[in-house]
């Protein structure tokens, strides 16, 4: 075997070791966490200090419920990333054609992807936006069940689900409502009431409270008197209610980032695509030399 044959087969072996683990570990949580979510509290409680498991604690926030709400993706991506890395480092190590070739397509098949994925956003930008922004509709009608609550002592309360916390942190931050305008919420069922202490206000609500107008300057995470009126949007009083919707808040976000950094942007998106095209190269150019030594055996 060549320098450069040697050279392929370490890499391809390193790196696909590297993923395999991190995807072995992927797994074993996303079913850990399915089938025990007793074992996940007690794995945090060992990775994590304690002073901040009472801060997540006392802010509502759940590391247990957000990894057991995402179990099934976890579960998923793992063995995605088992089956694609497990090629690529049994291949070259063992010299295994077939594996070495499956783990090429494989790689071929990302990396066209990412390109198509790439040109499609720039090509076609309009229906790129409307198809992020049903995307993030969707994630909010079928995720969104109980959003943020405030108290008897009037502090805010953050909620636990993964899709919950995500939705109120960007709402709260962008100042914004729902992935079309405010009026989603009214568009599925979601836990809308007992939010407030009933002296602030009793009945459905329209929103949650993660939409309400904030005064200038609020602080975060928000206390009760962030708010500007908190009953009165919470009955729908569109006058206390963010206008502005998510997409568009972070969609505003992002294309700053991109100008920002954009040359960052494109090195990083470079970087990668060219790690995926050497690895390629490398898993035929062992697959050559499986097939040369199998005829010489």
């Amino acid at each position: 075997m060549g320098c450069a044959d040697s050279c392929a087969k370490f890499v391809l072996v390193v790196i696909n070791l590297i993923f395999l683990l991190a995807s072995a570990l992927l797994l074993a949580f996303g079913i850990t966490a399915k089938a025990s979510p007793a074992d996940m509290t007690k794995v945090f409680s060992y990775i994590i200090p304690g002073d901040a498991r009472n801060d997540l604690t006392n802010a509502g926030v759940s590391l247990t419920d957000i990894v057991v709400s995402n179990a099934a993706f976890m579960i998923v991506i793992g063995v995605i990333g088992i089956v694609i890395a497990g090629f690529g480092f049994f291949g070259a190590c063992c010299m295994v054609k077939w594996l070495l070739v499956c783990y090429g397509i494989f790689m071929i098949l990302l990396l066209l992807g990412e390109i198509a994925l790439i040109i499609f956003a720039a090509a076609y930008t309009e229906t790129f936006n409307s198809t992020v922004q049903k995307s993030m509709y969707n994630v909010l009608k079928s995720g969104y069940h109980d959003g943020i609550k405030v108290n008897s002592s009037m502090s805010v309360i953050m909620p636990g689900g993964a899709v919950e916390l995500a939705w109120d942190n960007i709402q709260l931050k962008e100042k914004c409502c729902g992935a079309n305008n405010w009026s989603d919420y009214s568009t599925f069922n979601w836990t809308n009431t007992g939010l407030v202490p009933p002296q602030v206000y009793t009945g459905s609500a329209a929103v949650p409270i993660s939409c309400c107008l904030q005064y200038p300057n609020s602080t975060y995470p928000p206390t009760s008197s962030s708010f500007q009126d908190i009953g009165n949007c919470l009955s729908g009083n569109s006058i206390y209610i963010s206008q502005q919707n998510c997409f568009a808040a972070v969609d505003a976000d992002i294309q700053s980032f991109i100008r920002q950094y954009k040359g960052i942007a494109i090195g990083i998106a470079a970087g990668i695509a060219g790690i995926e095209l050497i690895l390629i190269i490398m898993a035929f150019l062992l697959c050559r030399r499986a097939e040369h030594e199998a005829k010489f055996a």
